[in-house]
């Protein structure tokens, strides 16, 4: 049974002012460039309803021409959102050309609903398919918030483009929006949900996003990017687990930047910051993809080896150390050079104070390969009883 279209049209004005009275008020204080234009989507569709409400009492070139520039722009603005929000360019054709494609239509077939209607129909259902293309296109892997976004849009579209050609082809000839039949009462509740549905999953996108933002920022370094010591116990104690259920070996480095304070005070702490983000850069071209680097601290960094052994860490090492050595940083027009020493150690067994353990005896190495120089590189089964536990300063 159909249900009356303009109570509808109603609940769909109440709904959207309701929804731009929300995001208007959670983002008060500092709103994203992609709300702002969800918001201009949701204002621009709800005053194009209204025009269309009007039919009848407004005159045409207001309900009809006004009406469908206003829905075509606000799809614009729609898809400016999803575009500023996966950081996209803004390309000013797609988003003019439809209102202006929306003008021309109407206008040219202000009194020919038979000609006008497939046409902009087809005109705004492309704009929703194209939206719905847009988020599956830089949708993750089990990203279920995408597909509450694109979803009502991809129906939204294709019914569009059906009423548009059953139009075309004469096989429907109730042109009135507000007179009640089974289509109008299907497309007013498919343009109700695509408006909470797609609204309500933006701002899940957003929130995800800043989860992800405070968890990157909470498990990386600011400077260098790389993990830091945080991380560093969690993925440690990850993969001592593995070892635990029959992995292989895990190898563990501490790296330290040898005279790390001479560059600070020759160059500045800036030149220093630099300094750190260089060896990051570099030890990252060496390991592979299951290796992982953090800054533990200072000018100290862990490089932890899942599934390696003795030869491996001390290979690994050495290629870092020599990528050091024989590199640079250029820096406010100065060439920086520095060196790095690395202590090593591995580890098959499954103590419950493995990560300690295994953190003192890479520090030990460390040190060792301080004391017998700098630059070079240390595995901690090497050393000898008379090496002094007592850390020294670098």
């Amino acid at each position: 049974m159909p249900l009356d279209t303009t109570t509808l049209f109603v609940a769909y004005i109440i709904c959207s002012l309701t929804m731009m009275g929300l995001l208007m008020g959670s983002y008060r204080e500092e709103r994203p460039r992609s709300v702002a234009y969800w918001t201009a989507w949701l204002g621009m569709h709800t005053l194009g309803m209204l025009l269309y409400a009007g039919r009848g009492t407004l005159p045409d070139v207001v309900s009809i021409i006004l009406a469908n520039m206003c829905i075509t722009g606000g799809q614009s603005f729609a898809l400016a959102a999803f575009q500023t929000f996966f950081a996209r360019p803004l390309r000013p054709v797609l988003l003019v050309l439809p209102v202006a494609l929306a003008a021309l239509i109407a206008s040219v077939f202000l009194n020919t609903p038979s000609a006008r209607i497939p046409l902009i129909s087809t005109l705004i259902g492309g704009q929703s398919l194209l939206l719905a293309l847009v988020v599956l296109r830089h949708r993750r892997k089990a990203d279920l918030t995408s597909l509450l976004v694109a979803t009502p849009f991809l129906l939204n579209g294709l019914l569009l483009l059906g009423r548009g050609g059953s139009i075309g082809l004469g096989l429907e000839t109730n042109y009135n929006l507000l007179a009640p039949s089974m289509v109008q009462t299907v497309s007013m509740l498919l343009i109700l949900v695509t408006l909470l549905a797609s609204s309500f999953g933006f701002v899940l996108m957003h929130r995800e996003r800043t989860e992800a933002d405070i968890k990157t920022m909470a498990l990386h370094d600011p400077l260098t990017g790389c993990l830091n010591r945080r991380s560093f116990q969690f993925i440690m104690d990850k993969e001592l687990a593995r070892l635990g259920r029959g992995a292989a070996q895990l190898s563990l480095l501490l790296a330290d930047i040898d005279h790390f304070k001479l560059v600070n005070d020759t160059y500045g702490h800036a030149a220093g910051d630099a300094v750190l983000v260089d060896l990051v850069h570099k030890a990252e071209r060496v390991l592979r993809n299951q290796d992982f680097i953090f800054r533990y601290g200072g000018e100290e960094f862990c490089v932890l080896l899942p599934r390696s052994g003795r030869a491996d860490a001390l290979a690994i090492a050495e290629r870092i150390r020599q990528t050091i050595e024989t590199g640079e940083v250029r820096y406010a027009g100065q060439r920086i050079r520095y060196t790095v020493s690395i202590g090593c150690t591995c580890s098959a067994g499954t103590q419950e104070d493995q990560r300690e353990r295994m953190f003192l005896e890479a520090d030990r190495a460390m040190y060792a390969a301080k004391q017998a120089g700098r630059n070079q590189v240390r595995h901690f089964d090497d050393l000898n009883e008379n090496v002094g536990k007592e850390r020294q300063t670098s």
